[in-house]
């Protein structure tokens, strides 16, 4: 781990420059203290030989990588919500996005993982989240393997970060356009780290996404075609 931190300075260095790079990790230690002030477990990577998962099922996995908590508290205040803020986190590892929606006062904050171990972890984050900040959002941590769920219509931001591959993918945009079809509303896709964004670029019931970089981090921000004009036609 400290390995991989040390080429990542030296890859921000040479990307970003000293300033950046210095605020680049000014965020990582404030992500760190997130953990120490809620008594949580959400940092460090995990591979997915640790998953707990079977070996076909870990060949469709990325590693487990934390959320870094600045840049997407910036991306989700940005987002234009009228109504109830549900969000759906697809691949939610040990729930640090979540916990985030959760300060950040949205409804419902719910989160998808297919790995026994991570949703674990996840629900454990949540109940020791809950103990020390108070907030009215209902949390919750679906253990199930996203290409066998149906998402909920109330569901309008989907949150990702590169969770799995193309073929995994391909499933999760065809389930949000289903989704779309059954009841046409404002919906937001945050994609951070965005490998498999073709999926996305390819569908008609997406705009072409705005680019959203901050300390170090890039997402991708889709919006539906399908909004509220379109829903109240329906």
């Amino acid at each position: 781990m400290i390995i991989e931190g040390l080429r990542c300075v030296r890859q921000s260095l040479r990307n970003e420059g000293l300033l950046a790079t210095l605020a680049i990790c000014g965020s990582r230690v404030v992500d760190v203290g997130f953990d120490l002030r809620y008594g949580t477990d959400t940092y460090g990577w995990v591979s997915p030989g640790h998953f707990g998962l079977d070996a076909e099922r870990v060949a469709n996995s990325e590693y487990y990588k934390p959320s870094h908590g600045g840049p997407l508290r910036q991306v989700l205040a940005s987002l234009d919500l009228p109504g109830r803020r549900v969000l759906f986190d697809i691949g939610c590892g040990k729930g640090r996005v979540l916990m985030i929606a959760a300060e950040l006062g949205f409804d419902i904050a719910r989160g998808i993982e297919f790995s026994p171990r991570l949703a674990v972890i996840a629900q454990k984050n949540l109940e020791r989240f809950a103990r020390r900040r108070q907030t009215a959002t209902r949390c919750e941590v679906i253990l199930d393997d996203i290409r066998a769920h149906t998402l909920r219509d109330d569901e309008n931001v989907f949150y990702l970060f590169n969770p799995f591959d193309g073929l995994v993918m391909s499933s999760v945009v065809q389930k949000i356009q289903e989704s779309l079809v059954r009841k046409p509303r404002q919906v937001h896709v945050v994609y951070r780290a965005p490998e498999q964004r073709r999926y996305l670029d390819g569908s008609s019931c997406f705009e072409s996404p705005i680019r959203f970089c901050s300390l170090g981090q890039e997402y991708l921000l889709y919006r539906s075609t399908l909004g509220p004009s379109a829903a109240s036609s329906s």
